[in-house]
């Protein structure tokens, strides 16, 4: 039986690492997604303002709006990429944003001092032991009686029916169960 308890456990570990890698793709991809709209942006860019030069003007108002929809893009590929890592449980250097070890002082490439708190963890939701399903027959049993009380109220036992029998019973399961 712990045998099954284990491979039960290890199952649940595997189905749980296999959402996350499917949580971290699809955060990837809609990142990749923002990434192509801010190249499409930089183009425009980089055309309205090399349209401007060339009419020795200056850059108006739609450069601007670019801008502040490429910052806006910035903001949220960062957010998105910070859920990875917490997916990932990768820790950063606020810094220089470089991963850094567990339970480290100074950031290695940057040398900045690193936050007490920065390691410390949400804790997941702790693995609930597997309890066995406990049978809701008490319950059924119930139902079961009162049913029985109903039909010994509508149908006499000493009168000499079939309906009450439980030859009567089997039969009529036994013809439901032909059709």
């Amino acid at each position: 039986m712990a045998f099954f308890n284990d491979l039960g456990k290890r199952m649940n570990s595997l189905a749980q690492s296999a959402q996350k890698q499917f949580e971290v793709a699809k955060i990837q991809r809609q990142i990749n997604d923002k990434q192509a709209e801010c190249d499409g942006i930089f183009a425009q860019i980089g055309r309205l303002y090399y349209s401007c030069r060339q009419r020795n003007a200056m850059p108006d108002e739609s450069i601007n709006a670019l801008c502040e929809r490429m910052t806006l893009l910035n903001d949220e590929i960062s957010d998105m990429r910070a859920h990875i890592d917490v997916l990932s449980g990768v820790v950063r250097c606020p810094a220089c944003q470089s991963v850094v070890v567990t339970g480290s002082t100074y950031c290695s490439k940057c040398g900045a001092k690193l936050p007490q708190d920065l390691f410390k963890v949400e804790p997941e939701e702790p693995e609930k032991p597997a309890e066995p399903e406990e049978p809701e027959e008490p319950e059924e049993a119930e139902e079961i009686e009162e049913t029985e009380e109903i039909e010994e109220t509508e149908t006499p036992e000493g009168d000499g029916s079939p309906e009450g029998s439980d030859a009567a019973r089997n039969d009529e399961s036994e013809s439901e169960d032909r059709y």
